[in-house]
């Protein structure tokens, strides 16, 4: 599901003083509350969700002793190739009246959610702001649900400061036995094909690190064979970025996603400009391709 953003996230606070006009508030209740010491959280629950089937579980992201929250936005980030979130939906603490922005990008691994009330009273205390329901993939494995980009705010539109928890998916332990496959050459004409006058690239040196939230655990390196080609091995399924350099400033980056059960194949590295050959950036030992 992913639906256009109905307004750019910073007017939700000029919206916040609209809706506060409208809003029928009791003053001797705001007032009440003037002077109390707040310390609000906003957490995952559960903070560790166990994903052992392919069923799908619904997570809640809480706020807890709050004062006078009218309006919400936050984001939730996670590893795509472990788990796909269905669904982020205001939870019951406060009226959804007006929805800013409700998305979910499970190829970049982001949902976001952003509402407000209208004409209700501000709410005070603990309860579920957000549920966001995922389900596993077929690479199993564990994954953050790192909450960023949080803004909780008053009737008046002022942020309330808050501290943050995160969460963690965990749904097993991932096979270690794949494979990945690939050449590399010189695109002389720049035009992302291997012709028949392009050189591969011998002993070239291509890497490889696991991808999740952010670059995870050690680098894997191998050099290329005389013809070109290369193979990476036992490695775990998932989101992986691989790369390549030519001399110390030109980067080749590309994000490849290991299947579950299958070894992977990808497209030949196409390697542009004057060729130089680049400083190896990994300690030894060194992988020879076969």
């Amino acid at each position: 599901m992913t639906n256009k953003r109905l307004f750019p996230i910073r007017s939700i606070l000029i919206f916040f003083l609209v809706a506060a006009a409208l809003a029928v508030l009791s003053g001797s209740a705001i007032k009440s509350l003037k002077g109390a010491i707040q310390n609000t959280s906003v957490v995952v629950s559960p903070d560790i969700v166990e994903l052992t089937s392919t069923e799908a579980f619904t997570a809640t992201i809480r706020v807890t002793d709050v004062i006078s929250l009218y309006g919400v936005e936050l984001d939730v980030r996670y590893d795509p190739s472990i788990v796909g979130v269905e669904s982020f939906k205001p939870g019951s603490f406060l009226s959804a009246d007006f929805i800013v922005e409700q998305t979910i990008d499970n190829n970049a691994g982001r949902a976001s959610l952003a509402y407000t009330q209208i004409g209700n009273l501000p709410q005070s205390g603990s309860g579920d702001i957000a549920l966001l329901t995922l389900r596993r993939r077929d690479c199993l494995g564990q994954t953050p649900l790192e909450l960023i980009d949080v803004i909780l705010s008053d009737h008046n539109g002022k942020a309330i400061s808050y501290t943050l928890g995160a969460g963690q998916v965990q749904s097993g332990s991932p096979p270690t036995n794949r494979k990945v496959t690939g050449s590399i050459f010189h695109d002389s004409n720049q035009n992302g094909s291997q012709d028949s006058d392009e050189k591969a690239l011998e002993l070239w040196p291509v890497y490889l690190q696991r991808l999740g939230i952010e670059p995870t655990g050690a680098q894997s390196m191998v050099l290329s064979d005389p013809q070109g080609n290369f193979q990476m091995e036992s490695l775990t399924c998932g989101r992986h970025q691989l790369w390549t350099r030519n001399g110390s400033t030109s980067l080749l980056t590309q994000t490849v996603d290991i299947p579950a059960s299958t070894d992977l194949q990808i497209p030949a590295l196409p390697l542009t400009g004057t060729l130089q050959y680049p400083l190896i950036r990994i300690s030894l030992p060194l992988v020879f391709s076969k």
